[in-house]
């Protein structure tokens, strides 16, 4: 079922990354191996995670792209290149409460004003972090699915051109609305800084 799962999760994926559009430059946070990395139209890719990076088959590597062996909770996070997409998925779910915010900050430091954040959370995620984002993010997209018929359908509404998406902005909506089995991947960007 996890094998079932993780196929249609990377479906959602390549339809979302083909909404966007191509983007500069791909920050992926918790990256492992660089196993999405076929899905980003990008010139630049780095690949960020705790684990060393070994390369795997299947995956189409650039000569460009970078794997940095970081923790994404650090306090002394280094100062990187801002990406016109930092993604995280997969993720979150593994930290801590406070590694969870640590960790939203160290991939906002990488953000400027017309960079995306894709992330993908479970519901307890939106408990800790929902006052952060509502305060520093404003929502471009947001898709809920919970369990293996809601990819399912989702998937087939990729194939209606992406009619599952609502892509209106707004404030991630408060998590007692939520089902505490949902998952969501969001899309946000930074809100200007007054």
């Amino acid at each position: 079922m996890l094998k079932i799962y993780k196929r249609h999760f990377r479906v959602l994926l390549r339809g979302y990354m083909e909404l966007l559009g191509p983007q500069e430059s791909v920050l992926d946070c918790g990256s492992a191996h660089g196993k999405f990395r076929n899905y980003f139209n990008t010139k630049q890719y780095v690949g960020l995670d705790i684990q060393k990076f070994v390369p795997i088959p299947g995956v189409k590597y650039q000569l460009t792209d970078k794997f940095l062996e970081l923790d994404l909770t650090s306090s002394d996070f280094p100062k990187l290149d801002t990406f016109s997409l930092v993604v995280c998925t997969h993720t979150i779910e593994n930290l801590a409460a406070n590694g969870k915010i640590k960790a939203l900050r160290n991939m906002t430091s990488v953000m400027n004003k017309d960079s995306l954040l894709m992330i993908h959370l479970l519901q307890r995620d939106f408990r800790v972090l929902e006052d952060y984002l509502n305060a520093d993010f404003e929502l471009l997209s947001q898709v809920k699915y919970r369990g293996f018929l809601s990819i399912i359908s989702l998937m087939m509404m990729l194939k209606f051109k992406y009619t599952s998406f609502r892509r209106e902005e707004g404030q991630v909506a408060k998590s007692s609305r939520f089902n505490l089995h949902q998952e969501y991947i969001l899309v946000l960007r930074r809100k200007p800084q007054e």
